[in-house]
């Protein structure tokens, strides 16, 4: 799905992760939280 993504964020950033019902944004705090 993704490729050659990279995050930075720092301490004391704030992130917001938007989109409609069902398209993955839980799924992916799982997967970026480990």
């Amino acid at each position: 799905m993704l490729d050659h993504v990279e995050f930075h964020i720092e301490r004391g950033d704030r992130v917001c992760l938007l989109g409609s019902n069902g398209t993955g944004k839980s799924s992916m705090l799982r997967i970026l939280a480990g």
